[in-house]
């Protein structure tokens, strides 16, 4: 019969997440999450030209959100921000 090596079972073996995960992580497909808790119980309607909507589309595309909600987004950035 042929003799089996005995090896050192390491937690690493044991648990591959316990490791550095740096390697498999790309920045690049990381996205902003807002959490909003209050209710969004009000409309209003505004009138844009409809070439900024369209270009409202194309970029919410991109960063692949829904437009409207980019769009109240870059609003309630610009209220903060300015308050």
């Amino acid at each position: 019969m042929k003799k089996i090596a005995k090896t050192k079972v390491t937690l690493r073996d044991e648990d591959p997440l316990a490791g550095d995960m740096s390697d498999f992580i790309s920045k690049a497909k990381w996205r902003r999450i807002r959490f909003v808790f209050a209710p969004k119980d009000t409309t209003v309607t505004i009138r844009i030209p409809k070439t900024f909507v369209e270009l409202a589309k194309q970029v919410a595309k991109k960063k692949g959100v829904k437009y409207h909600k980019m769009m109240r987004d870059a609003i309630v950035d610009y209220v903060v921000k300015a308050a």
